[in-house]
């Protein structure tokens, strides 16, 4: 806990780390930042992102101008974002960026899906009907997979919103309402934009996006570090000791079986298929 000086009342009151606290006595909100030495300031003053106040005008534009922003000025943008209640602009660019990632991302998995019929015939020395098939099917999977990517995106915007606004409420960091999580999370989509890029695109957007989201909650709701890591990972971490669990659970079956009996029977695999299988 530091002790910080409310810059409008002068009066002293206890943080936990920087961000935007508002004063318990007169109620303003200060901007504290640990290296001015327990003093206060005004908050900064929040303005909208270049895509909210200019995509009517110049769309390509201000898209891209938010998301340079977004991309590699991130804590000045959340920092100085201002939280709209006007949330269709918001969602919209999130839809737009993840499906612009995921158009190149498709138009590489497709490139490689029509070339792999003839690599596995050079390779085999034979061209297998499967690896055609395979090949002309894969475009019309992930064609069809686009058509719906809109609502699939707005579908993880919400879950996405919903999960992280509610870790920071056990952890009482929701100085804001659930709007302010929405930006960060749509904001943070700009990431998907790494998609262009073949190959490490994928891992750089799924990394980056996350720390965007970290930071974006930390900037607009004024909390310490370690709550806005907390309120990202934590969820991760519970469904990667859940799928650790199901794992060791499916082993504990299998292993008996197969070290009493040596394989498994006819009978007992049908059973842990549809076990799996519900």
């Amino acid at each position: 806990m530091t002790e910080v000086t409310c810059y409008h009342c002068k009066k002293i009151f206890r943080v936990e780390g920087e961000g935007v606290f508002a004063c318990p006595h007169c109620g303003t909100h200060n901007n504290f930042q640990s290296r001015a030495g327990g003093s206060a300031s005004p908050p900064p003053v929040r303005t909208p992102s270049p895509w909210e106040s200019g995509w009517r005008v110049s769309f390509l534009h201000s898209f891209i101008e938010t998301s340079k922003a977004v991309l590699f000025h991130p804590v000045l943008f959340f920092r100085n974002l201002e939280i709209s209640p006007r949330l269709p602009p918001v969602v919209t660019f999130s839809v737009i960026a993840q499906t612009i990632g995921y158009l190149f991302s498709m138009v590489y998995q497709i490139g490689f899906s029509l070339l792999q019929p003839a690599l596995f015939g050079a390779i085999f020395q034979q061209l297998r009907a499967e690896d055609v098939l395979g090949g002309m099917i894969t475009p019309i999977v992930l064609g069809g997979f686009l058509l719906v990517m809109p609502i699939i995106a707005v579908i993880g915007i919400i879950f996405s919103t919903a999960l992280y606004h509610f870790m920071l409420w056990i952890l009482r960091g929701t100085t804001q309402k659930v709007e302010a999580t929405l930006h960060a999370v749509c904001y943070a989509s700009a990431a998907q934009l790494f998609l262009i890029v073949p190959l490490l695109g994928g891992m750089a957007a799924g990394v980056w996006q996350m720390v965007l989201v970290i930071i974006g909650l930390k900037e607009i709701h004024g909390v310490p570090y370690w709550k806005s890591v907390l309120a990202v990972l934590l969820p991760m971490f519970v469904c990667c000791l859940a799928v650790v669990g199901l794992v060791a659970f499916g082993l504990s079956l299998l292993l008996p079986l197969i070290l009493n009996k040596g394989t498994i029977p006819q009978a007992d695999l049908s059973w842990l298929l549809s076990l799996a299988s519900t």
